[in-house]
Formats: structure tokens, sequence, C-alpha cells
């Protein structure tokens, strides 16, 4: 019989462990790679504070809902077409907030300057309607980020996180989307 409060951190854990994810290091409480000791809610609220994956879980997924669904509607709104609603709900994460995945690799003040850096680029992309100039800001700011070994990990992670809430919602009242 399954024990759903422990089972369920203990396959969360052994995910985050197979996964692998760059910088992730130990945690001095409820660190995965023990076995839980705690209910998966009380694991993620203990590193909410530092993680914005856990963060996710203790605050029923309100940076998905709030944020990342309400940059998508806003690009709609303004009429973006084909892939540029998910580029404006991907900046909106990675000017929004520290990547959690920069910060744990390269230090807090990286992806601080990230997220900064991320908000200057929003606002130029936001002011070009052609998308070519649109797409070589882009590129120029993913060069950039490469160059310097940036791998906004969990902005990207919660821009899939949103497009999936996106389509589930979507599924939920029968109407078909392009994300």
């Amino acid at each position: 019989m399954r024990n759903w409060n422990f089972d369920d951190a203990r396959d969360v854990f052994s995910a985050i462990v197979l996964a692998q994810p760059g910088g992730l290091g130990s945690a001095p409480k409820h660190d995965v790679s023990a076995a839980p000791e705690v209910p998966l809610l009380e694991a993620m609220r203990e590193a909410a504070d530092r993680d914005m994956i856990a963060r996710q879980y203790v605050t029923g997924f309100g940076d998905i809902f709030a944020g990342g669904l309400s940059a998508h509607k806003a690009a709609i709104d303004r009429n973006e077409q084909g892939m540029w609603a998910t580029v404006f709900v991907y900046l909106y994460f990675l000017s929004a907030f520290p990547d959690g995945h920069v910060a744990r690799k390269l230090g807090n003040i990286v992806a601080e300057n990230t997220r900064k850096e991320a908000g200057q680029i929003l606002k130029r992309i936001e002011g070009l309607s052609e998308g070519k100039e649109r797409e070589k800001v882009l590129l120029a700011f993913d060069a950039k980020l490469k160059a310097d070994g940036i791998n906004p990990g969990t902005s990207a992670d919660l821009t899939v996180a949103t497009l999936f809430a996106l389509k589930l919602n979507l599924a939920l009242h029968n109407v078909e989307v392009n994300a």
C-alpha cells in the first residue's frame, strides 16, 4: 500500500537526482540525495526560498498561473503571432526573477545581472514589430549568455510549465491552441 505523503516525496527526489540539474549541490535539510523524512510539500516549503520550482509547489503554482499565463495572454492580446507569445513568457520569467539555475551555478550576482539584462531585452523586443529585428536582438543576447556560460534553465522550466498549464486549461474548455 502506498504511503502518499512519503512516496510522492521519494519519487520526486529520485526524479531530481536522475535529472541531475546543474549546480544542485546539497541541502542541510531534506536533501534530494537522501530518503525523504517529510512529505513532499514540507520538503518543498524548506526549499521554496532558494528554488523557484519548489516555490511553485508551495504557492499552488502561482507564478505559472498569475505571471506566466498573464504574460502569454498579454502577448496574444497584442496580436503576437507564432513563437512570440512563448518568447514573451520566457522573457517574463527571466526578467521577473533571478534564474535559480544560474544562481546555483554562477552565483546570485550573475543571476541578478542576467535578470536585469533580460528586462532590457524584453523592453527592446516589445518595441520592435519586425520579426527579423527581434530575432537579431534575441540571437545576440543568446550568444552573450552562451559566451558567459549562462544557461537560464529555471526560466525555461517555468515557461514549459506555463505552456503545459495553458494547454490543460484550453483542453478543459475544448479550445485548440498552437502555443
